[in-house]
């Protein structure tokens, strides 16, 4: 979820709602012109967007960058659904800011080495000893310490892997897809001084160009079988889970196969991506996977 610009004459943002699909490709579900970026604005927006969902339907995980108006809409509309930072934006923020901030390369590689480990802390412990390094290491860096915490750190359950692995992002936590949807709509736009009418007409057309592409893929899998998935584990899914999510799943029964998963589950793997791990496998050692295994 993310504004996009200079797409008509009167300089109004589009709000660019994208969505994703099982077959793992973008999709565009909504779009909305804004009067301004405000938080009222895009209550506003997400009051009709949630129209369009329906009572029974709503987003489980919206991504975004740093963008407070929009952060308090979604609490506000979306109050059940998770709201992850853009973990991408995050790092171009530090880079921006900080690096002036260390003499050598060498400091530098060290801080962005010692703040990956503080991201990819798998767990809370995890999290809790790497930031013990981080001060430990960087307490000479008063500014860059005290930004990171009164910046960063409020938000941490939005885009530290120790929080956000615990819920169903399906590996998406960047907002690199409504970037990627910017691009394809702009090819479409041509040029930034066309009145409503003209890029709603635009818009459209995407739209449904993108709706065939998909139609055509879901088509394609119901009656195509990958050689590396047609085994009798899969027997129960097959042409009946997308090609993308059977991948994933193969992924890990390889590692039963072959011996070489973790000795302990995290349980990350289901959590994130809807979709049995290969220690949830060992349940169903000698059957076949069932349908209800896989996300809906």
């Amino acid at each position: 979820m993310d504004c996009t610009y200079k797409t008509n004459r009167y300089k109004m943002p589009l709000l660019d709602i994208v969505g994703v699909s099982s077959f793992h490709s973008s999709f565009y579900s909504c779009f909305v012109f804004l009067a301004k970026e405000g938080e009222e604005n895009y209550v506003w927006a997400l009051q009709m967007f949630r129209k369009i969902l329906g009572p029974a339907c709503y987003p489980t995980v919206i991504v975004f960058d740093r963008e407070l108006a929009l952060m308090n809409a979604i609490k506000v509309v979306f109050p059940t659904t998770t709201n992850l930072l853009c973990v991408w934006h995050i790092e171009k923020n530090i880079l921006a800011n900080f690096k002036s901030h260390f003499k050598t390369q060498e400091d530098w590689t060290t801080f962005l080495d010692t703040w990956n480990e503080v991201i990819s802390s798998p767990d809370e412990g995890a999290f809790d000893e790497a930031w013990k390094l981080f001060e430990l290491l960087h307490n000479e860096k008063e500014y860059v310490l005290s930004y990171i915490q009164w910046t960063w750190l409020p938000f941490k359950e939005r885009f530290l892997k120790a929080w956000i692995e615990k819920c169903a992002h399906f590996g998406n936590h960047v907002s690199s897809r409504a970037e990627g949807a910017h691009g394809k709509l702009k090819k479409y736009l041509q040029v930034s001084t066309s009145d409503l009418h003209q890029v709603k007409n635009k818009i459209c057309l995407a739209v449904e160009n993108e709706f065939k592409e998909i139609n055509a893929q879901l088509s394609s899998e119901k009656i195509r079988i990958p050689h590396n998935c047609n085994i009798s584990f899969f027997k129960e899914i097959i042409n009946r889970v997308s090609v993308h999510a059977m991948g994933e799943i193969l992924k890990h029964y390889e590692m039963v196969k072959h011996g070489t998963m973790q000795p302990v589950c995290t349980g990350h793997f289901m959590a994130t991506m809807g979709l049995p791990c290969a220690h949830k496998m060992i349940d169903w050692k000698g059957k076949a996977l069932p349908l209800d295994a896989v996300h809906s």
